[in-house]
């Protein structure tokens, strides 16, 4: 009984307590997240969260930002450009789907092409109107079109490329938008040289524009090289990550949002330097993964813990690493609305 209380004791000699949550005394998002570091389960994780995000800022790390799910039909495009714009993320790696969102929402009335629907709607009542469904949200099929004619009306300038990049491909469309004053991810990016990468091109609403008109046409003179990307996004990390050498020194994290595709085409670059013999220290130094499906027994990559990624060396050993089971709709205006607000009132001093 004296060995287990001398255990007891040990233990907890330099824990700190649970501070109950003061709901009163939490006046923004930054003081929801600071209050829960020091309570319990997924509002602790969030709140790590936010500390490696934080950290990751004040060291001028390299911050890659993963986008899965329907982020910018759900309302969250907006987090997306002003995270851009105030150079909280480096580098965005997304579905196809997101950037077709986007471009839907920069050619709709005001800015924003979805409607809030409902999920227990009759299906093929809204089939029959030409209004798609992504579980609580609707789009017309008629912005589909319209952004489609917008964007078949500019293919014919980009023609002349024979081979071009899904990353060369969103700056383009990106610019072409900056220049027509439409507010959006596409356009953000681009004015601020944020690269756009996306592993699974063919699989969007702009990839089945082009092949349209690539079939109408009978020309086949535009050709998305995915390839291309993985040797644009190496590049660009060994041009500024610690240890190589032609880099500048800096330390790199990724920040993942749910899973799929983006998660892994963001991961597999550094097993990837791996197999160039890549100089420098291979691996994320942190990560932050915010993910509904979180049980690994599965074996899917959205479930996969961040530990079974150094396996693979896509983390370093010792990586400081938040994963959170979230919704993103609920952890990421929290995360982004504390940050900004921290970067708001750094400019004001």
């Amino acid at each position: 009984m004296n060995e287990f209380r001398w255990q007891e004791e040990n233990i907890l000699e330099k824990r700190i307590k649970i501070q109950p949550f003061d709901p009163v005394k939490a006046s923004s998002s930054k003081d929801i997240l600071e209050m829960l570091e020091t309570c319990a389960f997924q509002g602790r994780k969030l709140a790590m969260a936010h500390k490696i995000w934080k950290k990751m800022i004040d060291i001028d790390a390299v911050k890659i930002l993963t986008l899965s799910g329907a982020i910018v039909p759900a309302g969250m495009g907006e987090i997306i450009i002003q995270l851009i714009e105030n150079k909280l993320v480096d580098v965005i790696i997304t579905t196809g789907a997101n950037m077709a969102h986007d471009l839907v929402n920069a050619l709709s009335e005001n800015l924003q092409g979805h409607y809030v629907g409902c999920d227990g709607v009759n299906d093929y009542d809204l089939k029959k109107y030409r209004v798609n469904r992504i579980y609580d949200v609707f789009v017309p099929e008629t912005y589909y079109e319209i952004a489609e004619e917008w964007l078949v009306s500019k293919l014919d300038d980009i023609e002349c490329f024979k081979l071009i990049t899904p990353f060369d491909f969103h700056k383009w469309i990106g610019k072409l938008l900056s220049e027509e004053k439409r507010r959006c991810i596409l356009s953000a990016a681009a004015e601020n040289e944020i690269p756009i990468f996306c592993g699974a091109f063919s699989d969007s609403e702009i990839a089945l524009d082009i092949a349209k008109h690539r079939k109408e046409k009978g020309i086949t003179k535009l050709i998305i090289d995915e390839m291309g990307d993985i040797n644009k996004y190496s590049d660009f990390i060994v041009q500024n990550c610690a240890d190589a050498p032609s880099g500048k020194g800096r330390k790199s994290g990724i920040i993942i949002l749910g899973g799929g595709m983006p998660r892994n085409w963001g991961q597999q670059i550094w097993p990837f330097l791996d197999m160039l013999d890549y100089e420098g220290e291979i691996g994320f130094n942190f990560t932050i993964r915010i993910c509904t499906d979180v049980f690994p027994g599965y074996g899917n990559l959205s479930s996969s813990t961040e530990s079974e990624g150094e396996t693979w060396q896509k983390y370093v050993t010792g990586a400081e690493k938040a994963e959170v089971a979230c919704d993103i709709t609920i952890a990421l205006p929290l995360l982004a609305s504390a940050l900004l607000m921290r970067k708001e009132k750094e400019k004001r001093l």
